[in-house]
């Protein structure tokens, strides 16, 4: 009995840490969940109703050396919109490769000085 009671509770603590990524996840979900950071002082905010891709914060985005790493990529192609905070001083490079529905975003005078602003 004890070797049955011993065999169920290792099943059930297997399947309990199994992760359900096979699971859909919906936009809204994989940027509720992503890591939202995007440079030291700087995170991202994906709201899907809106097709609003918000970046808050300071300082420096991360560059990426391929878009695919990008944190937003697998959303990219339905972002409308970008926000962009004042104090922005750079764009990462491929931040926004894939954008292909961008309608609107606003760089401020800073970003569009920078040498590195807008990479291939």
């Amino acid at each position: 009995m004890r070797k049955i009671i011993s065999l169920l509770s290792a099943m059930l603590f297997a399947v309990s840490a199994m992760p359900f990524s096979a699971l859909p996840v919906t936009a809204e979900e994989e940027s509720a969940e992503a890591d939202h950071n995007c440079g030291m002082n700087l995170t991202w905010e994906y709201d899907a109703e809106s097709y609003t891709l918000t970046i808050s914060g300071a300082g420096l985005m991360q560059s990426w050396i391929q878009a695919k790493d990008v944190p937003w990529y697998s959303i990219a192609g339905e972002i409308e919109k970008i926000v962009l905070p004042e104090n922005l001083m750079q764009i990462g490079q491929n931040a926004f490769c894939g954008c292909s529905a961008l309608k609107e975003i606003n760089i401020n005078e800073v970003v569009e000085n920078s040498h590195n602003a807008l990479d291939k």
